[in-house]
């Protein structure tokens, strides 16, 4: 899914960053094309959740019980691909939100040391802070429910970094 360019371009800022490793604006723009993997995850998700609801939407109301179980056996196939599609996308994302999360923390960490930032280092360390907060919110959502040690841990991260929204000046 992700071209040569891009892959080429995530692995010159990780250069970039190891020879220097104050280098805030690699670490974020390493992160920036992680973030972007992920939403392009996550919108083939949503995708597959569509698909899905389409599915069950359609679904012909069949009488004959022979025919019915031959339909049944059908759909069951539809929707067990969608759900194993949606099964490798949610793995994908998780990874790629790992790493956004990563190299976002390291930009964040690099950044907020800094006595004076440029205007642009200001513009990113505001930009790191909100997709943090995103990212955290993501996989604070996906635990909501199944794990609450995580998720007041997550939640706890959410908050730091959503609270320091445009705080950078």
């Amino acid at each position: 899914i992700h071209d040569q360019y891009t892959r080429k371009g995530v692995e010159a800022f990780k250069k970039a960053y190891g020879k220097n490793s104050q280098n805030a604006l690699a670490a974020y723009n390493v992160a920036v094309i992680y973030y972007n993997f992920f939403n392009e995850a996550d919108d083939r998700y949503a995708a597959n959740i569509r698909a899905l609801q389409q599915l069950n939407a359609n679904k012909p109301v069949i009488k004959d019980p022979k025919k019915k179980a031959a339909e049944d056996a059908k759909f069951k196939v539809q929707v067990d691909e969608l759900k194993k599609a949606n099964q490798l996308v949610e793995k994908e994302a998780t990874d790629n939100v790992d790493v956004a999360i990563d190299w976002l923390t390291k930009s964040y960490v690099i950044l907020k040391e800094k006595a004076t930032r440029t205007n642009t280092e200001k513009n990113v360390i505001n930009k790191t802070v909100d997709f943090l907060a995103n990212l955290y919110s993501y996989k604070m959502n996906k635990v909501r429910g199944k794990d609450p040690k995580a998720f007041d841990a997550l939640e706890a991260k959410y908050k730091e970094f959503d609270a320091l929204h445009s705080s950078f000046k």
